[in-house]
């Protein structure tokens, strides 16, 4: 499955960008004299950092399954009612997702790809987040953390 970037590259992106723009923003409104607009940047891109990261990081929801047909319609639904269109089959066995064009500049893609007895769904986490409470209701499991001992569905770190 295709895999975006994890945690730590994300946080590195907004963190950098943000120090950049807010060490030439503050910069002009202090001067260069003192350290005062470095130090403020870099309480803004920590906080950026972290909350970019924590936001738009790339993670994949692993569900196993019984029935792939039920699966695949079920999933189609939820997708379909969150605003995500079918976009392209990228191969026989992986499909992609997105929203209209009007409003895909806030949402990632959602990548489907159907394994055997599980479907990986992978994605920016606030979107995945918006897709579990969604998967639960339908699937009537709980989706709960990762090693707990009755994991129906659980985030699993991307793939190296």
């Amino acid at each position: 499955m295709t895999q975006g970037p994890g945690f730590l590259i994300t946080f590195v992106y907004y963190f950098t960008c943000i120090w950049l723009i807010g060490v030439v923003v503050i910069t002009q409104g202090l001067g260069g004299r003192t350290p005062l607009p470095y130090q403020l940047s870099l309480l803004f891109a920590l906080v950026a950092g972290l909350s970019g990261a924590t936001v738009n990081r790339s993670a994949t929801l692993t569900i196993p399954f019984r029935d792939r047909h039920r699966c695949r319609a079920e999933l189609e639904t939820i997708l379909n009612n969150l605003g995500f269109e079918h976009k392209s089959q990228l191969d026989p066995e992986t499909t992609l997702y997105q929203k209209s064009p009007w409003r895909a500049w806030l949402a990632g893609k959602i990548y489907v790809q159907w394994q055997d007895q599980a479907v990986a769904i992978g994605g920016r986490m606030s979107d995945l987040n918006r897709l579990r409470p969604h998967l639960e209701k339908t699937l009537e499991a709980p989706i709960s953390a990762p090693g707990s001992p009755n994991m129906k569905l659980a985030f699993s770190p991307p793939a190296k």
